[in-house]
C-alpha cells in the first residue's frame, strides 16, 4: 500500500486531462451558455500570418463561442459571418487544432465589424486591427409623385394615379389599411378604403385617382401650393407625427372674358358599399365654370332613382360651388348597390339669370361582395 499516493496522483491527472481532452473547440462547446442565435450584426475580416509560419488559410475555421455560427476562411484569408448577436461574444479561430478566444465586446444590432486577425509562429492569433461601424435605422419620408398636380385632373380617367410614397427603414411594418392622408388646407382627407397600396423594396406606396386628389384642394388655382399630411400606424401603433408633403398646382388660366362651360365632379368618383357601416368621411360635389358664383345653394339636388342628399354643406371657393355630405348618406342613395356596379348620380342646380344645371356624374361601387 505504500504505493497509494501515487496512484491517487495518478487518478487526478488522467481526471483532469479528460476533462481538458473532452472539451469540443468548435464554437458550440459544452458547459457554455447558449446565446441568442440570429442578430443583425456583420463581422467581415481577413488573417495574415507573421513570421515563417506558413498557414493555409482555408482550413482556418472561425466561430462564434456559443452558437452555430462558425465559417472557414478563404485561401486569401477573407472570412465573413452575419447574423451576430448583440452583447458580450467571443470569437474562436481554430488554427491547425490550435484554438484562440478574442473578446468581441458590447456587439451593438445592426453593427459592421471589419477585422484583421493576425496568426503567429505558434499559431495563436490575435485581433491587430478593427473598425465598427454601427447603421442608424432612416427615418421614415414621404414622396409625393408627380409633385405638381393639374386642374385638368377633375376629367382623368381612374386609371391615372397620384403616389404617395413612404421610404425607410420600417416600411415593411407600416400597416397597409390604417393610412390617412390630410391636405393641410382644405382639412380633406383620403382613407381606407378608397385608396390602393403596394409594398415593394425600399417603398411603401399608396395610390389614389388623380380625381381623387385634386378632389383634396378644392378650388386649387395654377401657382398655388398645397400641403399634406400622411398619418399610419407602424406595428398597431400610431406614428408620432404624420409624415409631410407638398404639391404644387399647374393647370391653364382662363381668359379675361373667356366663358368657361360648367363642369360638376364628384370625389371620390369610387363608392364602397362598407360605407353604410363606417358611414365616416365626405363626399364633395364641386361645379366650376364661368358664373358659378350665381349658383342658388338652395336648389341643390343631389339624386339618384328617386332617392335624394337630404342633409348637405355648401361654400364658393375661388372658382368653384361645392356641396358636400357624408359616405353614409352617398351609399345611402343606392340601397342594393352592388360591388362592380356603375351609376349615374343626378345634378340639379339653378343659376340666377341663366339656364340651370341638370346634369348627371358617373360613379363606381367597390368594396368585398357578399357570400351567397
Amino acid at each position: 500500500m505504500r504505493n497509494k499516493p501515487y496512484v491517487l496522483l495518478s487518478i487526478i491527472i488522467l481526471t483532469v486531462f479528460a476533462m481538458h481532452c473532452g472539451q469540443s473547440s468548435g464554437p458550440t462547446s459544452p458547459g457554455i451558455p447558449a446565446i441568442s442565435q440570429t442578430g443583425d450584426a456583420t463581422l467581415t475580416g481577413s488573417i495574415t500570418a507573421s513570421g515563417a509560419n506558413a498557414v493555409d488559410f482555408s482550413q482556418v475555421m472561425i466561430g462564434v463561442q456559443g452558437t452555430s455560427l462558425q465559417t472557414q476562411a478563404d485561401q486569401q484569408g477573407n472570412f465573413h459571418i452575419s447574423h451576430l448577436p448583440a452583447g458580450n461574444l467571443t470569437v474562436e479561430v481554430n488554427v491547425q487544432n490550435t484554438v484562440s478566444n478574442l473578446a468581441l465586446e458590447n456587439v451593438q444590432s445592426r453593427e459592421e465589424i471589419k477585422a484583421q486577425i493576425a496568426i503567429n509562429d505558434e499559431n495563436t492569433a490575435q485581433w491587430c486591427h478593427m473598425e465598427r461601424y454601427r447603421k442608424t435605422e432612416s427615418e421614415l419620408q414621404l414622396e409625393i409623385r408627380p409633385p405638381k398636380w393639374n386642374t385638368d385632373w377633375v376629367n382623368s380617367p381612374d386609371e391615372d394615379t397620384a403616389c404617395f410614397r413612404v421610404y425607410g427603414d420600417s416600411v415593411a411594418d407600416i400597416d397597409p389599411e390604417s393610412v390617412v392622408i390630410t391636405c393641410d388646407e382644405s382639412g380633406l382627407s383620403i382613407g381606407w378604403p378608397d385608396y390602393e397600396w403596394e409594398l415593394g423594396g425600399v417603398y411603401f406606396k399608396v395610390f389614389i385617382t388623380q380625381q381623387a386628389a385634386i378632389g383634396l384642394t378644392p378650388g386649387a388655382v395654377r401657382g398655388e401650393v398645397y400641403h399634406f399630411s400622411v398619418a399610419f400606424n407602424v406595428n398597431g401603433t400610431p406614428v408620432e407625427s404624420p409624415l409631410p408633403g407638398s404639391i404644387a398646382i399647374v393647370g391653364q388660366k382662363p381668359e379675361n372674358g373667356e366663358i368657361i362651360p360648367f363642369t360638376v365632379k364628384i370625389s371620390p368618383k369610387k363608392w364602397n358599399i362598407a360605407w353604410r357601416e363606417t358611414g365616416g368621411g365626405q363626399v364633395t360635389l364641386q361645379i366650376r365654370g364661368t358664373g358659378f358664383d350665381l349658383i342658388d345653394p338652395d336648389s341643390i339636388l343631389i339624386s339618384y332613382d328617386g332617392h335624394i342628399i337630404e342633409d348637405f354643406r355648401t361654400s364658393f371657393g375661388g372658382n368653384h360651388f361645392s356641396a358636400k355630405f357624408s359616405k353614409g348618406d352617398a351609399i345611402g342613395l343606392i340601397p342594393d348597390a352592388k360591388p362592380g356596379d356603375r351609376v349615374e348620380i343626378a345634378v340639379y342646380a339653378d343659376v340666377t339669370g341663366g339656364d340651370p344645371i341638370d346634369t348627371s356624374y358617373p360613379v363606381e361601387i367597390v368594396g368585398k361582395k357578399e357570400k351567397d
